[in-house]
């Protein structure tokens, strides 16, 4: 037989079961890999990590490989003949991609493989996709056991999530500045997130802008509960949460299509939280106020006479305004290495130059005529106009000619 050539795809469907801590995806691929020395077989290729990347809502391939980078490489590879066998911990990992995944793969007469499925493999040399119906079998009663399990937490899901908001407990994923203990538990403060989530609403309260206090929130070195930089949208999601002032809240934004789309207030679930706050509702006001007043700044639309005037000095584009309280000028490119100026210290600067300017043109000698040039000037126009006047109330035109004689 000959020796088969193995590729490992394993995969999480969100961020927070890719992290370093979680233990999923490494747990796969050493399944995967015990399945393969079982099968005397090779690693040709990479494993192929799906960490984050949701499979599920897709009716086309090409759509899938585009937007799940991993999974489109791990087909790739198979049209170029990499390897013979796509191994994973459990067909579930291909979501909703199972079948289309398995059609294309039938065309390529490559083979895929459940670490955790029993049967045997073909020779690569001698393999019918055609000969058996054991991986369509096989995917088909996983795909049955799978839509059970979802639609059981979806279940629990609607009634004990709002339950949960309503009796004071986070009710899903623990806010970043603490940590969960138990279900049953209100969430425990995790210390050093805890100061940095303060610090950040003394920035926010300071009148930063959302850009200033993500990079100040990266120097910390303290990573965000989601990525690995701090955003302006993490930003103000983390300071308009109302868990920090205590309330449990459910119900505050739903996801459509994929985008997090904010519900009123008057739909919202809320509890009052049985965990230690980090600051009081009063300070909490004041937030809801410092934002509503960034809001109206931006749907004011304030003019800034300089915003698209200047030129940074280094890749020579346009620089416009930023931020709220704090104003400043910056091109497209991030402040640290191209241009970036308060708009106050720029206004200075340019008015300077303008001052400048006309001190050296005053100081310049002009040529003027003497005003009673001018005076003489205007009386000429003046009695030239009396004579075409008249002239026209005798019925007589004067041409342009005529008329300065």
């Amino acid at each position: 037989m000959t020796k088969i050539r193995f590729a490992i795809l394993a995969g999480v469907s969100t961020e927070i079961q890719a992290r370093e801590e979680k233990q999923s995806i490494p747990n796969q691929i050493k399944v995967c890999r015990d399945r393969i020395r079982q099968h005397d077989g090779i690693e040709t290729v990479e494993p192929y990590i799906m960490d984050g990347y949701t499979r599920t809502g897709y009716d086309s391939l090409e759509v899938a490989m585009q937007e799940i980078p991993p999974l489109g490489a791990a087909i790739r590879a198979a049209h170029d003949n990499q390897y013979d066998v796509l191994i994973m911990d459990n067909f579930d990992r291909l979501g909703d991609l199972g079948f289309i995944v398995k059609t294309r793969f039938k065309k390529l007469r490559k083979q895929l493989f459940s670490a955790r499925q029993s049967g045997k493999l073909s020779d690569p040399a001698q393999y019918d996709p055609y000969a058996s119906e054991e991986t369509e079998m096989a995917m088909f009663a996983q795909q049955i056991i799978q839509t059970y399990r979802i639609n059981k937490l979806r279940r629990g899901w609607n009634i004990g999530v709002p339950d949960r908001a309503e009796s004071g407990l986070h009710p899903l994923s623990v806010p970043f500045g603490y940590k969960s203990i138990s279900r049953s538990e209100p969430a425990q403060q995790v210390p050093h997130e805890c100061e940095l989530v303060i610090q950040i609403k003394d920035w926010y309260l300071q009148g930063r802008t959302l850009i200033d206090i993500a990079r100040l929130a990266d120097v910390t070195g303290i990573k965000p509960p989601r990525g690995k930089n701090w955003t302006r949208n993490g930003i103000k999601r983390l300071v308009l949460n109302p868990f920090y002032a205590g309330a449990t809240i459910f119900g505050r934004y739903r996801t459509i299509n994929g985008k997090r789309i904010p519900q009123p207030p008057s739909t919202w679930i809320r509890g009052k939280g049985k965990h230690k706050p980090l600051w009081d509702q009063k300070t909490y006001n004041a937030i809801l106020a410092e934002n509503e007043r960034r809001d109206s700044l931006r749907a004011r639309g304030d003019t800034y006479a300089l915003t698209g005037v200047l030129q940074c000095s280094v890749c020579k584009t346009a620089i416009h305004r930023h931020g709220s309280k704090w104003v400043y000028l910056s091109c497209r490119h991030e402040p640290d290495s191209h241009i970036s100026i308060r708009y106050e210290a720029a206004l200075a600067i340019v008015a300077d130059a303008v001052v400048l300017a006309l001190k050296n043109y005053r100081d310049k000698p002009v040529k003027t005529d003497p005003a009673e040039k001018y005076e003489q000037r205007i009386e000429e126009q003046r009695l030239m106009r009396k004579r075409v006047q008249d002239a026209f109330e005798r019925g007589k035109v004067y041409t342009e000619e005529e008329a300065h004689k």
